[in-house]
C-alpha cells in the first residue's frame, strides 16, 4: 500500500511538472542551472557500466544494485550518469525486485535540472519501457525544442524505406541500442538527435524491425552519410 501511495505522489508532482515546464510548446530556462555538455551516447554508455549486462540478478542482487546506486546518487545528486542508471534499474527491474516507474520518473526529472536535453530522452525511456508510447513520443518531440549547446548539432537519421501500414519501427543503431523511430508527416521514419559536431564524417547505422503483431519483420541495413 505504500508503495501505490507512493506511485500517485510521484505520479502527481510529475504532471505538475510536465504542465509548467513549458510555456508555448518552449522549455522554460531554470535559473541557476548547470549546463551539462554530455551527450546521449556517452551517458547510456557509462550508464550501463554500472549496471551489468552479463549479471542475472536475483532479488537480493537487485535491491543491493538499488541501494548502491541511491546512495552514490546521494552523494552526486547532479551526476546525469547515475540518475539515468536509475532510470534504467527502476524501468527494467520488476516491483518485487524493487522497481517502480514513479521513481524513474523522478530521477529523470532530476536529470532534466541539469540538462533539458538528456532529461527529455530520460522521460522518453521511462515512457518506453512502461509501455507508453503515446508520452514517449511526446518527450521525444520535447527533446527537438531544447537548446543547441554549443559543439553540438541536430542530425536527422531517416529510414530510406516505407514499412507496412500501420507497423511500427523501432531503430537499432549503430552503437548497439534500439530506439524508437517516429513516423514523420511523409510516412517515413527519423530520428533526430543532437550530438557533437563531426561536418561530413557523421555516418550511422540503422538496423529496423517492423512490429506487425507479435511478428517481428526484419528491415533493411540502412547507411545514412552526411
Amino acid at each position: 500500500m505504500k508503495r501505490v501511495n507512493l506511485f500517485y505522489r510521484f505520479l502527481f508532482i510529475f504532471f505538475i511538472f510536465l504542465n509548467v515546464g513549458y510555456a508555448n510548446g518552449v522549455p522554460i530556462k531554470k535559473k541557476s542551472v548547470a549546463v551539462v555538455n554530455s551527450y546521449f551516447i556517452q551517458v547510456d554508455q557509462e550508464s550501463d557500466n554500472l549496471i551489468s549486462r552479463e549479471k542475472i540478478y536475483s532479488r537480493t542482487d537487485a535491491f543491493e544494485l538499488r541501494r548502491n546506486l541511491e546512495e552514490q546518487v546521494k552523494n552526486d545528486p547532479s551526476s546525469i550518469v547515475l540518475n539515468f542508471a536509475l532510470v534504467k534499474f527502476h524501468s527494467n527491474a520488476p516491483n518485487a525486485n524493487g522497481g517502480f516507474t514513479g521513481l524513474a520518473l523522478q530521477y529523470a526529472a532530476n536529470i532534466f535540472k541539469y540538462n533539458e536535453y538528456l532529461g527529455c530522452l530520460a522521460f522518453e525511456y521511462a515512457f518506453s519501457k512502461a509501455g507508453d508510447n503515446k508520452n514517449a513520443e511526446v518527450w521525444y518531440k520535447n527533446s527537438l525544442r531544447c537548446k543547441l549547446i554549443e559543439g553540438m548539432e541536430w542530425r536527422a537519421i531517416k529510414l530510406n524505406q516505407h514499412p507496412p501500414i500501420g507497423a511500427s519501427v523501432i531503430g537499432n543503431f549503430s552503437n548497439g541500442k534500439k530506439l524508437p523511430m517516429y513516423e514523420t508527416v511523409w510516412g517515413s521514419y527519423e530520428r533526430i538527435v543532437m550530438i557533437p559536431k563531426c561536418g561530413n564524417d557523421c555516418k550511422f547505422t540503422v538496423i529496423t524491425n517492423f512490429i506487425e503483431g507479435e511478428k517481428i519483420v526484419e528491415g533493411k541495413l540502412s547507411y545514412h552519410n552526411w
